[in-house]
């Protein structure tokens, strides 16, 4: 599970051009806009990433009760309502996530906070759900069954900013990485086993019978691969997302590979080769087997210099045929 919500402290704090009643505030890899004079470097707070959705509880719905209320729906199929923590620009700063200091909660729970380590997950505690838009019904054509996560896990990767110190831990060792375009589509995965042999989406199964874009590129895969293995990848089409990717059909690009058995994934150089073996659509690549040394062509960075760095890599041409490029994904090999 996702780690939405944690304790952390504020790591910097600088003055926003022409703001008089915000400053902006590091935490963790995040630029995060906070009230001017709410904190101290150094000070506590509850960091919350984008796309939390906070619920309709204290100190949440003191101070956010003027954004609209979103729906998504968990795990379990059950319906929430919340807040919904999204990157927004105040004043010409970017802000990623949202902090709450310790003294908007009550007394026993700063005692709680208080007794934690930083970096604590609070996720659960705080009943914050991740947002995920409601699936369109007539999109997917859904069974109704939940998606079989006992069988095979969602994906999720971690965001940069959350994972800095193993990334730079992996930049001055000289690890290799395969690192691939960030498609903006929906995410699918096609389980071929002895115990269910089904198309899903990121939350459910497809009715096997529907003409749903996941059943037209998933089914053709269901029938070629081998068996005891999940396919998970991106699918795009016009009706997705905008198209965002300017596509002319449904397409679906795999990702990754799961082996069943072995409750493992297979390597990303494995996971390529399946799909070329078997003429299947293998999510772009950007850079193959390359270091972060290599890419950056520097040995020299700081850990903030690489996060910098890496951030604007991000950014750039699109892996198929969108405006830009939705992100990058870095896989060690």
């Amino acid at each position: 599970m996702r780690k939405l919500a944690t304790l952390e402290t504020i790591l910097d704090l600088q003055p926003i051009p022409e703001a008089d009643k915000i400053e902006v505030a590091t935490v963790r890899g995040w630029k995060v806009v906070v009230g001017k004079g709410l904190y101290q470097v150094g000070d506590k707070c509850i960091y919350h990433e984008v796309d939390s959705l906070c619920p309709q509880l204290e100190p949440y719905e003191s101070d956010l009760n003027k954004l609209p209320l979103r729906t998504t729906q968990k795990d379990d199929g059950t319906l929430v309502k919340g807040y919904l923590i999204k990157t927004i620009k105040l004043r010409g700063q970017v802000s990623q996530g949202y902090c709450v200091p310790l003294t908007c909660f009550t007394q026993e729970q700063q005692d709680y906070f208080n007794n934690l380590e930083i970096g604590t997950d609070l996720t659960e505690y705080l009943q914050i759900s991740k947002y995920e838009k409601l699936e369109d019904p007539d999109l997917a054509q859904i069974s109704g069954s939940r998606f079989p996560s006992y069988l095979v896990p969602k994906t999720d990767l971690e965001r940069l900013q959350n994972c800095l110190n193993e990334v730079y831990d992996a930049y001055l060792n000289d690890e290799l990485f395969e690192i691939t375009y960030k498609l903006d589509g929906s995410s699918t995965t096609i389980i071929n086993s002895s115990l269910l042999q089904t198309v899903c989406s990121r939350n459910l199964q497809i009715n096997p019978d529907s003409q749903s874009p996941f059943n037209l590129v998933g089914k053709p895969i269901l029938n070629v691969m081998p068996s005891e293995f999940a396919f998970q990848g991106e699918l795009v089409s016009p009706k997705i997302q905008g198209n965002f990717e300017g596509v002319k059909e449904p397409l679906l690009y795999i990702y990754s590979i799961y082996d069943i058995n072995k409750a493992k994934y297979l390597t990303p150089t494995d996971s390529e080769l399946v799909c070329k073996n078997s003429n299947i659509n293998y999510v772009p690549i950007y850079k193959q087997s390359i270091s972060l040394k290599q890419l950056s062509n520097s040995n020299t960075l700081c850990k903030e210099e690489l996060l910098e760095f890496l951030l604007k890599e991000a950014d750039g041409e699109s892996g198929l045929n969108g405006k830009y490029r939705e992100g990058l994904v870095f896989k060690s090999l």
